[in-house]
């Protein structure tokens, strides 16, 4: 079995709607920084479900394999899935992401 790291550039968007328009704390970047930095970190160790539950409902990913982009509900496990779908054909396993 081949082992290859594999750097994505990934984009995740959780997007919340709020009555009406306002700043973001400080706090709120940071928190968000690390729940994506917390998924990074399960998806790494091979554990997908624990990487999908950190993903918001509904969800964006977008990289560069097809079909590129996942919306919804069930993004994340989508992605992972057309992830190894992907990788299958030229035996990569183990693929990690890098925030980039």
């Amino acid at each position: 079995m081949k082992f290859y790291t594999l750097t994505a550039a990934a984009m995740f968007v959780a997007v919340a709607f709020l009555a009406g328009p306002q700043r973001c704390a400080a706090s709120d970047s940071t928190d968000a920084m690390a729940t994506v930095t917390k998924a990074v970190m399960a998806f790494n160790r091979g554990d997908v479900k624990g990487f999908a539950a950190l993903c918001t409902s509904p969800a964006s990913v977008i990289d560069d394999f097809p079909p590129h982009s996942w919306l919804g509900a069930n993004a994340c496990d989508a992605w992972a899935a057309a992830l190894v779908a992907a990788n299958k054909p030229s035996d990569i396993s183990s693929a990690t992401v890098l925030l980039g």
